[in-house]
């Protein structure tokens, strides 16, 4: 299958309780690491790429501080339902299936 990156951000912030925006100070971000150039571990690893670098962009701008949190990409909208991370940013590929819906 050839892979044409789809570059999909679901950045969505789950608040608890009745916080404001302004009244967030971190937020615990979750990043898959096993797409590259999007997001993938280094020899050392650190997770780096893209999305990576889009998180922390948006992070600076938020003036929040950002935990990013390392999550098989199957179970990245279960985590995120259970508040595992507030937030995920990850990349995914174009499929038939997914066309489809």
């Amino acid at each position: 299958m050839k892979k044409n990156a789809l570059a999909l951000m679901l950045a969505t912030v789950v608040f608890a309780g009745t916080a404001a925006a302004d009244e967030i100070t971190k937020l615990r971000i979750g990043v898959e690491g096993a797409y590259p150039p999007f997001s993938y571990a280094t020899p050392s690893g650190d997770i780096e790429g893209f999305d990576i670098d889009i998180a922390n962009a948006l992070c600076h701008e938020m003036k929040v501080e950002c935990t990013l949190v390392s999550q098989d990409w199957d179970g990245m909208i279960p985590a995120l339902m259970i508040r595992k991370f507030d937030a995920i940013i990850a990349s995914m590929n174009a499929t038939e299936e997914r066309k489809s819906r």
